[in-house]
């Protein structure tokens, strides 16, 4: 919470609260909340509910949504509030001056800072390094029943937990889960055979769960003041197209809900599809959806696991602050006891998804399993000779060894150094 400066003149005092704002008036006894605030137009819409804490009736004692600067709206507020507490005696000013000091404050927003001097935090912070950066938005897109809700799971309980593996590192902190497609008890089970599979025992982690059915921009109040109230540091909304609240491929959608997230200065992760068709590199809908993220992974499932296997491929799409990591592999393991074990994997191993890696890392992990010809190479990778001979010459000395080139005979390639590849 923010209090602004105190001007000892004024009879009241406002505050930044989660979700909104608050003028108190000390001699009045009022109390002025305003929350879920909204531009439409000129105006500024409001959810705006009065407290009284005098002794004669305390409490709530109004609560409606309004437009803060119509001066219509403050008029017949004012009229309805001398009826109801006419002991209140200055109701035009208490009315008056708490719409005027809200708008204003709403419109000022954040305060300037002169880079010159500003001290920042050297190289990148990470909520869960290397795949989630601090305080920004990460989008995970791909088709139905792919198990992104499992790897978002999976996410929130290695940061919740603060549980480090051999390719991810979580800064330990809160979690707050918005489901708009699931139930608590689905998520709880899922929660704890992920736990069990882990540790083989204990209760499910301390994520916050909401349920939820309304917009994210239309509940961000109110998801701002749980953030507050939890010291919450990781956010996961599942999933993007009821969240939106409107058509995901209308820029203007997409933009009010990076708006919303974005004020909750928290980091985040929003589950998305792919489209059908289009561009199955980008998440579906307008290209905003792509272009606001500062990160973007798309996740692409196996249809080669074994019974009882969930294998997927983690592909990196798009990244705004470095360069895009390779692909990362996923076991999710479901066992007899409803433990999920979770395995770190080489995509080079799911036959079905070595597209996704480059041509370089397709060749090298050809390479791996013993020496080939350059059409030996093309065969197995999948890549043309030609394509396959540009790799081979570009890294030639530095990651592929010629090993021969007799006479007659097709030229031989290995690895220069397979162990450190």
């Amino acid at each position: 919470m923010t209090t602004l400066p105190a001007n000892p003149e004024k009879p009241w005092k406002l505050e930044v609260v989660a979700g909104g704002y608050r003028v108190t008036w000390l001699d009045a006894q009022v109390q002025v909340m305003a929350e879920r605030l909204k531009q439409e137009g000129d105006g500024l819409k409001a959810d705006v509910a009065i407290y009284y804490t005098g002794a004669a009736s305390p409490g709530l004692v109004y609560k409606d949504r309004m437009n803060l600067a119509s001066g219509q709206a403050r008029r017949s507020l004012r009229k309805e509030m001398m009826e109801r507490l006419p002991e209140v005696e200055d109701w035009y000013g208490v009315i008056q001056r708490s719409c005027v000091e809200i708008w204003e404050e709403w419109r000022r927003g954040e305060p300037g800072i002169i880079l010159k001097g500003y001290i920042a935090e050297e190289g990148i912070r990470w909520r869960l390094e290397p795949l989630l950066q601090e305080g920004q938005a990460t989008v995970l897109f791909g088709d139905g029943g792919t198990g992104k809700s499992y790897l978002v799971a999976y996410f929130a309980y290695l940061i919740q937990e603060g549980i480090v593996t051999r390719h991810m590192a979580p800064d330990p902190g809160n979690v707050l889960y918005l489901d708009y497609e699931a139930t608590a008890d689905e998520l709880w089970r899922r929660f704890r055979a992920l736990r069990r599979g882990e540790l083989g025992e204990g209760d499910v982690p301390r994520v916050l769960y909401r349920y939820c059915s309304q917009p994210l921009a239309y509940e961000v109040g109110e998801i701002q003041r749980m953030v507050t109230e939890h010291d919450i540091s990781c956010l996961v909304v599942d999933s993007a197209g009821p969240a939106c609240g409107g058509n995901p491929a209308e820029p203007q959608t997409a933009i009010a809900y990076f708006t919303a997230l974005r004020s909750l200065k928290v980091t985040s992760l929003t589950v998305a599809h792919q489209p059908k068709h289009g561009d199955p590199r980008h998440p579906f809908g307008s290209v905003f959806w792509y272009n606001l993220p500062r990160s973007g992974y798309q996740v692409r499932r196996s249809t080669e696991s074994e019974p009882d296997v969930l294998d997927i491929a983690l592909i990196h799409r798009k990244s705004n602050n470095g360069r895009l990591l390779k692909p990362m592999g996923f076991k999710f393991r479901f066992m007899e006891g409803g433990e999920i074990k979770v395995e770190h994997q080489a995509v080079s191993t799911l036959v079905d998804l070595t597209d996704v890696l480059s041509m370089t890392d397709r060749v090298t992990e050809a390479l791996r399993v013993g020496q080939k010809t350059i059409q030996e190479l093309a065969e197995e990778t999948g890549i043309t000779a030609n394509l396959t001979r540009a790799v081979l010459n570009r890294y030639a000395g530095k990651r592929f060894l010629r090993l021969g080139t007799n006479p007659g005979k097709p030229t031989v390639w290995g690895l220069l150094s397979p162990e450190s590849l």
